[in-house]
């Protein structure tokens, strides 16, 4: 018996209903030709579904078009997924606005991450 219509998530091929994942990997939603939407955490790369990390270097929380929480240690800036340290000294724990949790070595101020000598000083 052929098929006339598919449920949702799955394609009309050769009258049988496909599951869009089947066709093409890590596909949510697709037509005969190509995927139109990828599961969570994957982005449409050139027309095939690859995971966020895969993509954007640390990031491991994305929508269809960017990283939008990247891996411990790094902070989403312009699309990309950048380390603590980049923005801010001795910092080990941030987001875009500021660091959370310092180095051991660091105390961790309304400023950011200040060395233990530093702080002590004097």
């Amino acid at each position: 018996m052929l098929c006339l219509g598919c449920n949702r998530n799955y394609i009309l091929k050769d009258g049988k209903c496909v599951k869009c994942g089947e066709l093409f990997p890590n596909c949510m939603e697709c037509t005969t030709e190509t995927c139109t939407k990828c599961l969570p955490n994957y982005l449409d790369k050139n027309l095939i579904c690859q995971p966020c990390s895969e993509v954007y270097t640390n990031c491991n929380l994305c929508n269809k078009t960017q990283c939008q929480e990247c891996n411990v240690g790094h902070f989403v800036d312009y699309l990309q997924c950048n380390k603590c340290l980049t923005k801010y000294q001795g910092c080990q724990i941030c987001d875009e606005t500021k660091c959370t949790i310092c180095e051991e070595t660091y105390n961790l101020n309304k400023n950011g991450c200040v060395k233990y000598n530093e702080t002590f000083h004097n």
